[in-house]
């Protein structure tokens, strides 16, 4: 029996042997994982540079960093990217540009051993920070691409100024929605903003107009971006410019129109010492009317051979200041509508009125033409003077009918002799001239009132006749004698006549 127990121990001692034995001469097992030692030596390290829509980036000079020191610089070509054979090793990569900065997420633009390219998308950085009113801050922006600092629940404001013409839109792009929106101007912020596109962009008009050099000039536009509980920090602000819009009436230059090329005074004679009176139209009279007379291209009043319609130009009427004063601070001009509301053109005045002033009598008026009650019509439908129903704008609590009003500004003359009034001639020439006997052997004196510069034209004059003006004495020439008389001075006449032959006398304007 102890035979058996001692063989039992040595057999157990001899398979624990043998176990020792087999474990010290079994080959070590491999590590676990797969990480080799970083390679050694030179690598090519490659960087492409794009704007945050994934344009390329030409000029860009990018900075190979080491240990706070530029190792290497190189310049983006037109695909945006840089090659650089450098040591292998861990490098920061900045960007630069002569005329610019950029901002950039300058934590993810690093280099190793094992990382050999990289994409960096850079963005405009933004500047100095304005105070707005009631001491709130806002950023500056331009046209661009921000990655902006958030306010964390709360509001984020930006002012931008635009440098040119032009469509512009205004997008953020984020992790978590944003609510960005437009809020006024810097001098007044409002409490309601306005509610941006259906796609989250706002987007608005910048006219020439509103682009200037100083902030009197320069409309500055206010929008702002509110992170709510987003809790976000930062986003990608884009500013951006899409195009041009549809020109503006504002911005189009003035056709302006000119006077027709054969405007010219009415030819009144005012005979002898017969004086002519100006009256104002009645423009409350419901009855008032004036027609136009194609024969002599004048409008009359009453009737075709009534006398003619004179328009005041350089002086006052009863409603307004005269013409010419009106385009001292204000040109005559209008905006052209067509029936249905499209806009057509702008026509200036200013020409066409100093041409009308020209030929006015001492008087201011000068008679009514188509062209004048066409720029009368335009500018007062422009100026709103025919607004308010019969009461009108200039008019006050006159009732004055719409289809009259535009001749408030018109009148007409009557001649007077010996307090008696006359019928005024619509138009006298010389084949309409006034007649006057003059009795033999005798000696008219007489004062021609012309309000203008005129010639006196006598004929029927016999060789021994004569015409005295101003102390001149005018012999006739076949039986006629021409005179001169000046706008001012004396304008005394005398005709010494022989004879019982009828005398023909013509006052017209020079």
């Amino acid at each position: 029996m102890k035979n058996m127990i001692f063989r039992a121990a040595l057999l157990t001692l001899l398979l624990a042997t043998l176990l020792a034995l087999t474990a010290c001469t079994t080959p070590e097992a491999p590590p676990s994982g797969d990480n080799p030692p970083p390679p050694s030596g030179d690598a090519e390290y490659t960087v492409t540079v794009k704007d945050n829509k994934g344009a390329a980036l030409a000029g860009v000079v990018v900075n190979f960093n080491q240990n706070g020191t530029v190792v290497k610089m190189a310049l983006t070509g037109a695909d945006g990217t840089v090659k650089a054979t450098l040591p292998r090793g861990d490098y920061s990569v900045s960007f630069t540009a002569p005329d610019k900065a950029y901002d950039y997420e300058a934590e993810k633009c690093v280099l190793s051993a094992t990382v050999l390219a990289l994409n960096a998308v850079l963005y405009t950085p933004l500047s100095e920070t304005v105070t707005l009113y009631n001491n709130y801050k806002a950023y500056y922006v331009d046209e661009g691409v921000f990655r902006p600092v958030l306010a964390p629940n709360d509001m984020t404001y930006f002012v931008f100024v635009p440098s040119r013409a032009g469509v512009y839109r205004i997008s953020v792009t984020a992790d978590k929605p944003l609510d960005l929106g437009n809020y006024g101007a810097p001098t007044y912020i409002w409490e309601q903003k306005i509610a941006p596109r259906e796609d989250g962009t706002v987007e608005f008009v910048v006219r020439n107009y509103n682009v200037g050099d100083t902030p009197q000039q320069t409309t500055q536009y206010l929008f702002g971006i509110h992170t709510g509980s987003t809790g976000l920090a930062s986003c990608i602000l884009n500013v951006e410019h899409t195009g041009m819009p549809e020109v503006a009436p504002e911005e189009l230059p003035w056709n302006d129109l000119q006077a027709d090329a054969d405007i010219k005074p009415a030819d009144f004679v005012h005979y002898l010492n017969w004086k002519p009176t100006f009256h104002n139209l009645p423009i409350t009279d419901p009855d008032l009317t004036v027609i136009f007379n194609e024969s002599d291209g004048f409008y009359h009043y009453g009737t075709a051979d009534g006398p003619v319609v004179m328009i005041r130009i350089t002086s006052p009427s009863p409603y307004l200041p005269s013409f010419t004063e009106i385009c001292e601070s204000d040109p005559l001009r209008a905006y052209i509508y067509d029936d249905e509301g499209n806009f057509v053109r702008k026509e200036g005045y200013l020409n066409l009125i100093n041409a009308y002033a020209a030929i006015c009598n001492a008087d201011g008026v000068c008679p009514l033409t188509k062209q004048l009650e066409y720029v009368i019509k335009t500018c007062g439908k422009h100026k709103s003077w025919w607004d308010f129903g019969k009461g009108m704008h200039i008019f006050g609590d006159n009732i004055v009918e719409v289809d009259t009003a535009w001749l408030f500004a018109c009148g007409y003359y009557t001649v007077e002799k010996d307090g008696a009034t006359l019928e005024a001639p619509a138009k006298l020439t010389t084949e309409a001239a006034g007649r006057a006997l003059i009795a033999g052997d005798t000696t008219l004196y007489f004062t021609a009132e012309a309000m203008e510069a005129a010639t006196l034209t006598v004929t029927g004059l016999g060789a021994n006749d004569a015409v005295t003006f101003a102390g001149t004495v005018y012999r006739p020439v076949d039986g006629t004698v021409t005179v001169s008389v000046p706008q001012a001075g004396d304008k005394s006449f005398s005709i010494t006549h022989v004879g019982a032959g009828e005398l023909e006398l013509t006052l017209t304007l020079s």
